[in-house]
């Protein structure tokens, strides 16, 4: 139950930027302004929804896991996907900055290539630690 709970949070993020893009979208104001904050806020939403952990996403896609495989499956299969698609999205992006010349393409995929990182270390430690425990146990 504290795992649909988790989910439900997480969700929150983007409905919140889907719900923003809704009222600006039907408000009179300046078209530039709207259409600004509109596209950011779904490109924003779009970006929090990726399965990568700790992205919204992530959790979203780690809480699903939890739920269906236990605690120590979800936390493995989040790692890998988190990993597999951060290295598809760098041959994308590595085509788009070639044909967009758009250096922020860049800062992005190395902004996720931080956090995918920092979390696989950090599932390394506990599952360290966890194998340990175990080994314990078992004697």
């Amino acid at each position: 139950m504290f795992e649909l709970k988790k989910i439900f949070v997480a969700i929150a993020g983007p409905v919140s930027n889907l719900v923003i893009s809704i009222i600006f979208w039907n408000v009179n104001c300046l078209p530039s302004l709207r259409i600004a904050i509109v596209y950011a806020n779904l490109l924003i939403a779009m970006f929090n929804l990726l399965p990568i952990y700790p992205l919204d996403g992530g959790r979203i896609l780690k809480g699903i896991l939890h739920i269906k495989f236990g605690k120590w499956k979800s936390r493995r299969y989040t790692n890998e996907i988190s990993i597999m698609l951060v290295i598809i999205l760098t041959a994308i992006a590595s085509i788009a900055i070639y044909y967009f010349k758009n250096i922020a393409i860049l800062a992005i995929i190395v902004y996720l290539w931080v956090i995918v990182l920092k979390e696989n270390a950090n599932y390394r430690k506990k599952l360290n630690i966890y194998k340990v425990i175990k080994t314990i146990e078992n004697n």
